[in-house]
């Protein structure tokens, strides 16, 4: 199954939202790989991708937030906190 995201503004490209937040977390391409298990060559991929598998978007979005949640606190989770 794969995820799409569709807004009112049309559909949203889930892997530059998450580049985008891994970039706020100031990971590298490196650590980001390490953080969901995967070689670094695949993120680009993962970057580049309008959808996502739902599987690899759930382990990408969980080791995100425990990034976020854990070793960034003050961080906040969502745009509009």
């Amino acid at each position: 199954m794969r995820f799409i995201m569709e807004t009112k503004q049309g559909r949203m490209h889930i892997g530059a939202q998450i580049q985008k937040r891994v970039k706020e977390l100031g990971l590298t391409n490196s650590q980001f790989a390490n953080l969901i298990n995967c070689h670094r060559t695949n993120v680009n991929n993962i970057y580049k991708s309008e959808t996502l598998d739902t599987l690899k978007l759930q382990r990408i979005s969980f080791n995100i937030m425990y990034r976020t949640i854990l070793l960034h606190p003050q961080m906040k989770l969502f745009q509009n906190e």
